[in-house]
Formats: C-alpha cells, structure tokens, sequence
C-alpha cells in the first residue's frame, strides 16, 4: 500500500512533538540531577569553605564601619534585628505547642527570633552576631552543634541550610540534638540558582556582555515553576525509587553553587553554596523513620512546593 506523502508527514510532526519534550526533560533532567553529597572532611584540619563563610558572616552582623579581610560588601550592616521572618516562625510556636518548650535557633543570625519563646538558645557561624542577643548565644558551625544527644525538645533554621557546605553534617546535628519525639522546623531556600551570586536578576543589562545578557534574559524562564516541573519530579521518580530499594537511610543530595563572599548585590542567596530540592529532606528524614507533620501522605510529599518543612524526629532507625 502506498501511503500519501501530506498523510505521513502529518503522522511524522505528531510524533516529533513528544519526543521533543520527551528529549528536553531527559536533558534537563540529567543537567539538574543532584550528584553531591557531602565530601569527607581532612581530621583536624580546618574547612577552608567554612573559613570563607565565617568571614562573610562576621562583616554581616558587624557593626557599621568593621572592615574584614577579603570581603567587600556584605549584607547592610544591622543596628536591629531584621524581624524578617518573624511571622512564619510565630505561627509554629503557636501551632505545635512550642512556647513552653526548650529551643535551639541554628543561624540565629541578628536574633530577631530569641523572644518567641523563653527557653531559647542561638546559635550562628558569626562572632559578631553576639550583640544582638540577651539570651543565651554560642558561636559555632550548624556541621558540629556543642550540645549533647537530645538537648532540645525543639530546633529550628530559617534559611540556613542553603549557606552550609556539609548539609547533611547539618541536618545530621540538628536531628542528634534534639529529643526523639522533638520536633524540627527547617524553612530554606530551595532551588537556588547558579546566577545568584552574579545578581543577574538585580543588575541592569549594561552591567553585562553579549553572553551575559543571554543569562541574563534566561533567568525568569529557568526560575518559573512551569521549567522546574520539567526536571524535579523526574528527578523525584528517580530518587523515590532508589531510596525505596536501597535498605540504607537515604544520603542527602544536591548541587553545588560557588557563593559569592566579595560582594552582595543586594538580592538573596548570592552567598548561597547548595542547589536544593526540599524532597530530598523528606527523603532523607522518612528513611530514617521520621514524620513530616505538614505533608504526611505519599502526594503531599511527592509534590511538596512549600518553602518550610515540620519533622517529628523518630530515632528507632
């Protein structure tokens, strides 16, 4: 039978068009999947990545006029807290019963949220953070928390996570110190994008060359939920499916991002050192026999868009 041309060329495009999307999913898929895990760290030898953070950090809380070695401009120096995210982290210690409670703040930063609740204990890499806090302060790194197993009966971080280069190490610690049936409120920035610390989205186009500009232009499509669909819940397949037939505890994955620690253009994150996907957490929180308390099921978890996740700590595993 001779099939006419017009008829297989109709046939032949309805077919291009699902392997096309087909093509650019598996792409971006593979470009996006998280490979790093923590790498091991040298015993007794300091993390120079750490050292860098430190740095930053110090001229961050520092009072106005502090000059610190290596770096430019900072975030504006504060003479107040900032009270940035007071409303998000009021509305846990009202709906899980923590006013009463023992709490660790890990990146405590300027100490906007020290008074949500009267046993409170702070905690940031910065030195100079310590001005901001009348309640009990420790200088520290998130990666090794100087509190004994199960301190706390609660811990939060407010977007820390995304600044830490061993977040695993951090999830780790925050899981070790606090009780089991403790409860942990992470809220991060996931998803952060390699053109932060350029402050793509802040600069104008003539800051930039032709190729930049290309970036540039790039950035509100790669930021759109609409492209991160294509590659996250691929990826969330994938993952779901390794950890299900792995019999180990998940390990955390994510992307390397390089912060920038010289200078802050004044947009969030450009200090930021992980890409992250907030199911990677919920993985590696329920393989080890956790609960997520605000997405408990299969659909609510696969599916998980929100910026703050709530984990009952089990430690039977």
């Amino acid at each position: 039978m001779i099939v006419p041309f017009g008829i297989f060329g109709i046939q032949k495009r309805r077919l291009s068009i699902p392997f096309v999307l087909l093509l650019v999913v598996g792409v971006l898929t593979a470009l996006h999947f998280p490979r790093q895990t923590d790498p091991p760290l040298p015993p007794g030898q300091p993390d120079l990545k750490v050292e860098k953070e430190k740095a930053f950090y110090n001229k961050a809380y520092a009072p106005r006029g502090t000059v610190v070695q290596g770096v430019d401009q900072a975030y504006e120096p504060r003479e107040q807290p900032a009270n940035e995210h007071l409303d998000e982290v009021k509305k846990f210690v009202q709906d899980y019963g923590m006013a009463g409670k023992k709490v660790l703040d890990v990146g405590a930063g300027d100490g906007s949220l020290q008074n949500l609740v009267e046993d409170y204990t702070g905690l940031d890499i910065s030195e100079t953070s310590r001005r901001f806090f009348t309640k009990p302060f420790f200088q520290g790194s998130a990666t090794e928390l100087p509190f004994e197993d199960g301190h706390f009966d609660a811990v939060w971080t407010v977007y820390t996570l995304e600044h830490v280069p061993n977040p695993e190490q951090m999830l780790r610690e925050m899981r070790r110190v606090v009780k089991d049936g403790g409860i942990i409120y992470l809220l991060a920035a996931w998803y952060v994008g390699s053109w932060k610390a350029d402050g793509y989205e802040v600069r104008p186009f003539s800051d930039f060359g032709f190729k930049d500009k290309l970036v540039k232009a790039s950035v509100p499509i790669r930021r759109s939920v609409y492209y991160r669909s294509l590659y996250t819940f691929p990826i969330r397949v994938i993952r779901g499916v390794e950890v299900k037939l792995s019999s180990q505890p998940s390990k955390f994955r994510y992307n390397p991002v390089v912060p920038n620690y010289t200078h802050h253009w004044g947009a969030a994150d450009g200090d930021a050192v992980n890409n992250m996907d907030a199911y990677e957490v919920i993985l590696w929180h329920t393989s080890r026999g956790d609960k997520i308390l605000n997405a408990l099921g299969f659909s609510d978890q696969f599916f998980f868009r929100k910026g703050e996740l709530v984990i009952e700590v089990h430690k039977g595993k």
